[in-house]
């Protein structure tokens, strides 16, 4: 499965980048792959984010992450 990432404000920062793609082997869920980013992004653990949306992984998905907004 292939994943189209974009990460926003600090998340960009901890991460180093604006967006990659990435290839998994097999169907994760959402929190999953954040477990999985965040330990191939050390920096990213200390983080709050979020992912716009709470959905299922698909093939080809693009999934945005974002820092928190103003007021939460």
């Amino acid at each position: 499965m292939i994943l189209q990432l974009k990460y926003f404000g600090q998340i960009s920062e901890a991460t180093g980048i604006q967006e990659e793609t990435i290839t998994i082997q097999s169907e994760i869920s959402v929190d999953e792959l954040k477990s999985i980013l965040e330990k191939k992004y050390i920096n990213l653990k200390s983080k709050t984010y979020q992912c716009a949306g709470d959905f299922k992984l698909t093939d080809n998905c693009e999934i945005a992450f974002l820092p928190p907004f103003a007021g939460e």
